[in-house]
């Protein structure tokens, strides 16, 4: 069988760029799985998911910017933070999922609403899919 160089080619192209958007929804469905779990503020195995998402330049600027201010987070997130989700909100050129999370996050005081935890679960749904698909049955 004879391989074709300019398909592998334009699959190694598709896969290289795909691999950061695949990056950046994990990196928002754990976020929003972590803040549907959290009261208060994040434990500190939460606290080391968020450091590493919010280190890692191969996400978005908002979404590290947002696991920052999760991070950050005591009862709620501090004035600077709330500042810079209620822009991230705001920002129509961001990912509709990001901006919700923003949103959820700049209001939030000590845990979510039911309303709230409902949006999170969903967008928190690829992490649980991930979760389930790793650990067997």
């Amino acid at each position: 069988m004879k391989l074709n160089p300019w398909k592998n080619l334009a699959a190694g192209i598709g896969l290289s760029l795909a691999a950061p958007l695949v990056l950046a929804q994990h990196a928002t469905s754990s976020i929003a799985g972590i803040v549907a779990e959290m009261e208060h503020f994040p434990s500190d195995n939460q606290k080391m998911i968020l450091a590493a998402i919010a280190e890692n330049s191969g996400n978005p600027q908002g979404t590290q910017l947002i696991a920052r201010a999760v991070h950050d987070m005591e009862h709620s997130v501090s004035d600077e933070h709330r500042e810079a989700l209620e822009e991230l909100a705001a920002d129509e050129s961001v990912d509709e999922e990001v901006r919700q999370l923003a949103g959820i996050i700049a209001g939030m005081e000590h845990s979510v609403s039911d309303e709230n935890a409902a949006i999170l679960e969903e967008l928190a749904y690829d992490r649980h899919i991930d979760q389930d698909v790793n650990q067997g049955p």
